[in-house]
């Protein structure tokens, strides 16, 4: 079963709003990058930021530890039918009637900041889970 990625991916929500102020041109050169690796800007900002954790010596786990739990709430879909109708996190699995499936996420292949880039997540429905998978590409000119 595939879900309606486009409703999934509107409804996810991250645990913190980090502003960075910069300069004007630097708006314009992120859209461009975002958009030549098939990505949103935030996406991209996101992935950045870990790039440049690890090479100060940081190493940010996969992606699925990252988004899993956060501050101690796991990520739960809405599903209706076949579909996702939207993903949050909650400190317990809602018991509002409807149908909650507790999310994961997974890379598609295994994952090297330095060699690769995460695409924009494909949501599945599996086995009483949604699997949110990230596509992994490489860093090469025909993804540039």
């Amino acid at each position: 079963m595939n879900s309606n990625v486009n409703s999934a991916s509107d409804a996810v929500s991250y645990s913190h709003l980090l502003h960075v102020r910069c300069q004007p041109v630097m708006n314009d050169m992120i859209e461009r990058a975002a958009t030549s690796k098939g990505t949103r800007p935030a996406e991209y900002i996101r992935q950045t930021l870990l790039a440049g954790l690890r090479a100060d010596g940081f190493d940010p786990t996969a992606a699925g530890s990252l988004y899993d739990i956060v501050e101690g709430k796991q990520r739960y879909a809405l599903v209706v039918g076949d579909d996702i109708a939207g993903i949050t996190y909650h400190h317990a699995k809602p018991e509002d009637g409807r149908t909650w499936l507790p999310v994961v996420h997974v890379d598609s292949e295994p994952f090297d900041i330095a060699r690769h880039w995460r695409l924009t997540p494909v949501y599945s429905i599996e086995g009483g889970r949604v699997v949110c998978t990230y596509p992994i590409v490489s860093k090469t000119l025909e993804h540039m």
